[in-house]
């Protein structure tokens, strides 16, 4: 049975990028499951029942549509997000220099994005999981707090969960990003083995309180929600950490991490 994007067999590579484009700009109706379904939710659930070579193409399309973030026109979070959106979900490896890319834009101030699209590619790059060295996350820590303050945490905690909680006193102030926290810490907790979730659940609920009180609180509403821990068995010490030494001197000293825009 074709499914809904079958159409798109049809057309050539060039079609396909022209057809993405504007079906991401609005300009162009993508069906939809239900009418808050996302354009990128639609396609990615469409996209295993188109040919092989249609597959290919669109693969194809957006990363031609990822560069064009640099130089382009400046495209709306909505775009971007539904954007890098797929290339996760297609698992677009092969996006990420472009990705990388990007980010060197950010640092120098030479782009287009707003603070949501930024954000949204750097979450493309941890969420493709092709680790990124402490250094390169830490250096869009400091430059760009607001930015990348969210997904730079829990790319440290993919490096090193135990001194990545560390990190949690120079969290900022705020809701948003305290129950992020909360996600990636839950999130990570649920990787690991017994031993060491019980472990690291320990650092964090001695390290609670250190923190910003809302930071403070989304740690220990997690620790609640998931079972209490077992008493601390030491705080890992961040000077002495891969990060701490990454940055040279032991906790960042200007930056402050904060919720994305």
């Amino acid at each position: 049975m074709p499914g809904p994007l079958s159409f798109l067999d049809d057309f050539s590579r060039v079609q396909i990028t022209d057809w993405l484009r504007h079906a991401l700009t609005g300009k162009t109706p993508v069906p939809l499951e239900t009418p808050d379904e996302s354009v990128r939710s639609a396609i990615l659930a469409a996209e295993p029942l188109l040919t092989s070579q249609a597959r290919r193409d669109l693969a194809h399309a957006v990363i031609t549509l990822t560069a064009e973030l640099k130089n382009g026109p400046r495209r709306t979070p909505a775009y971007v997000d539904d954007l890098m959106g797929m290339v996760v979900g297609l698992e677009l490896s092969n996006a990420l220099p472009t990705l990388l890319a990007l980010t060197g834009s950010f640092l120098r101030d030479d782009t287009k994005l707003s603070h949501a699209g930024r954000t949204a590619v750097a979450f493309a790059i941890v969420d493709l999981r092709v680790p990124q060295s402490a250094t390169f996350w830490l250096k869009l820590w400091e430059a760009h707090p607001r930015d990348f303050s969210s997904p730079a945490f829990s790319a440290l905690l993919d490096l090193d969960p135990c001194h990545a909680l560390g990190f949690l006193p120079e969290l900022g102030n705020d809701q948003n990003l305290a129950d992020a926290v909360a996600l990636h810490l839950d999130y990570h907790a649920d990787q690991m083995p017994a031993a060491k979730r019980d472990e690291f659940r320990s650092q964090a609920a001695a390290i609670a309180a250190n923190c910003k009180s809302r930071i403070r609180e989304g740690i220990r509403e997690w620790l609640q929600e998931s079972g209490p821990p077992s008493p601390a068995v030491g705080v890992c010490p961040v000077p002495n950490s891969p990060l701490a030494l990454a940055l040279g001197v032991g906790k960042p000293a200007t930056a402050r991490l904060c919720a994305a825009a």
